[in-house]
């Protein structure tokens, strides 16, 4: 082991510079590996609230009824975003009886992972798979869509 030696003859301890390089490494890496642990435990505990927000949301926006049987919430597909993945979605048209706008098997939304536990989501992107959409033009020159 090497020793320095002072100007008074005394032995200074080496610099401990990669002591404080460890830590400071060990405690990024334990944030980046928490942050999303975390968030992902918070989507799954508030899972039917967000539920109730996207409804409302694509609802209000669209002036439309929804449907769909089930979300599933992926922290990982497109980090750093949210991805929300609504299962056999039904958009109706409300002021046309049995007037479907859009049936689809799968819808993936982006959104911005705080939105979700805000009462306005911010959505990034759509994409829709296997789906079936109705645009009727009538008579009196109104469409459905």
């Amino acid at each position: 082991m090497s020793e320095s030696i002072s100007t008074n003859g005394k032995a200074k301890a080496p610099k401990a510079w990669h002591r404080r390089w460890l830590r400071w490494g060990a405690g990024s890496l334990a944030i980046v590996l928490l942050v999303p642990f975390v968030l992902f435990f918070l989507v799954r505990l508030y899972k039917t609230e967000i539920i109730e927000v996207v409804n409302r949301e694509i609802s209000t926006r669209y002036n439309a009824d929804i449907h769909f049987d089930d979300v599933d919430i992926s922290l990982l597909k497109t980090f750093p975003r949210t991805s929300l993945a609504l299962k056999n979605l039904s958009l109706k048209n409300p002021l046309v009886a049995d007037s479907v706008l859009l049936m689809a098997e799968r819808v993936y939304l982006t959104v911005d992972v705080f939105s979700l536990f805000t009462k306005k989501i911010v959505i990034d992107g759509a994409r829709v798979d296997e789906s079936v959409m109705s645009y009727t033009h009538y008579k009196n020159g109104k469409s459905n869509w």
